[in-house]
């Protein structure tokens, strides 16, 4: 039920979804009068979709900012808990490990470790194959960790989880048995989703300090972004568009989420 609401609520909401609507009603409508006024909404509608600089904004709006490194103490966290979801299994050969976007994850929570800001690291989420079935440990995200130097003793791992609400669930389950006394949690995720995430750990009364990675907003202003004149401010950009459809399908997790007591 879950699964067919958010997604149906996804598709009817994004962008494409109403450009392709009004495409339909071009073709078959006899209403010229409606037709000539739906032409210039739908320019207004591309030209702020795939504007750079708005999502950009947007997006400094929505993601949560990154903590410096400096701001965090040695040994002041016992566990960061990394959420998956960042790598693919869909290449081969299957000797390695194929991150889609996201390996800030890894990355910044390896050095959080090697500053011995972070004890232990909890790696949270299933990471299936192709074929459904749990990728092996060669291929998760254990595995980048233990070659990029962390102990094994340092890290724990959950792999039961199929969705961030299970994430908070089956970790908290694990903090409580074996850190039943202790608190201080980093929660380490992608930028965008972790107002979602830390509310699901909320929700199941674990209390967590987020550390933001891997993010799509740049720090703002035109030069950040890769407009250098004001011409380019106009110019349409696809990456611009696809931006839109990841942060409507998140904030519309994020609702969803909250509507089902989730979060």
């Amino acid at each position: 039920m879950f699964f067919i609401l958010s997604k149906t609520l996804y598709f009817l909401v994004l962008p494409s979804t109403w450009l392709f609507i009004s495409f339909i009603y071009f073709l078959f409508s006899k209403n010229e009068k409606w037709k000539k006024k739906l032409r210039w909404v739908v320019v207004l509608f591309i030209l702020f979709f795939s504007n750079a600089f708005i999502i950009n904004e947007v997006f400094l709006l929505w993601e949560l900012p990154p903590t410096p490194f400096a701001d965090i103490k040695q040994g002041q966290y016992e566990v960061a808990i990394v959420l998956t979801g960042v790598t693919s299994d869909y290449k081969s050969p299957k000797d390695r490990i194929y991150f889609h976007r996201g390996a800030d994850r890894v990355l910044h929570t390896v050095r959080l470790f090697q500053e011995g800001k972070v004890k232990k690291i909890l790696v949270s989420g299933a990471e299936f194959s192709r074929d459904g079935e749990l990728s092996s440990t060669e291929r998760s995200l254990k595995q980048v960790f233990l070659q990029c130097g962390v102990p094994d003793s340092a890290i724990w791992v959950e792999n039961q989880s199929r969705n961030t609400y299970e994430n908070a669930i089956f970790s908290a389950k694990m903090i409580k048995e074996y850190l039943p006394n202790k608190q201080n949690l980093l929660l380490v995720s992608s930028a965008f989703h972790l107002r979602r995430a830390e509310a699901c750990f909320k929700k199941a009364g674990v209390k967590v300090d987020v550390f933001s990675t891997d993010f799509y907003a740049g720090d703002g202003g035109l030069d950040e972004i890769g407009i250098v004149s004001l011409v380019e401010i106009f110019m349409p950009s696809l990456d611009a568009w696809l931006k839109w459809n990841i942060l409507i399908k998140e904030v519309l997790g994020y609702i969803v989420y909250k509507l089902m007591g989730y979060a």
